[in-house]
């Protein structure tokens, strides 16, 4: 696939927040992401990916489309949607878990060894169905640029 990035979609965190979807090559492979953005102190109107993501290979990722699936069909404080190994080392993890009053919904990286959280994406409970559309955009951008290459 190896073609330039593509930004699949966006869609409003907070009013300082942005999660954005898009699909680009790193290192030699080919990666769906799941990244925050936010607004660029230097250029009105431009926003500024943060570390605060995680990305897939394009391969893995209708997996986590899927786990938040799952998450929204549940009505619970606390489940797991899903988890798919990205190494040996480490896997990423989609879930929902009460924070302050709130439950959020998270897709992100946990490092077996010490079960410690990593890098990724939380979103309050209520935007789980856009960030579902958002990942059904990027699996469809994925799903058309494999065909194309096929």
């Amino acid at each position: 696939m190896h073609e330039k990035e593509v930004i699949v979609d966006a869609f409003p965190k907070s009013r300082t927040e942005m999660i954005l979807g898009y699909i680009g090559a790193y290192q030699g492979r080919d990666l769906a992401q799941l990244r925050v953005v936010v607004p660029d102190a230097q250029q009105e109107g431009e926003w500024v990916r943060t570390h605060k993501g995680v990305a897939v290979d394009v391969t893995e990722f209708h997996k986590i489309v899927d786990a938040l699936r799952r998450l929204d069909a549940v009505a619970a404080n606390r489940a797991i949607g899903g988890r798919i190994a990205k190494s040996k080392n480490m896997e990423v993890r989609i879930y929902l878990e009460p924070f302050n009053g709130e439950v959020y919904c998270h897709v992100r990286t946990v490092f077996l060894k010490e079960d410690k959280r990593g890098k990724g994406v939380a979103v309050k409970a209520d935007l789980l169905p856009s960030l579902i559309q958002l990942a059904e955009k990027i699996q469809k951008t994925i799903d058309a640029r494999l065909l194309k290459g096929a």
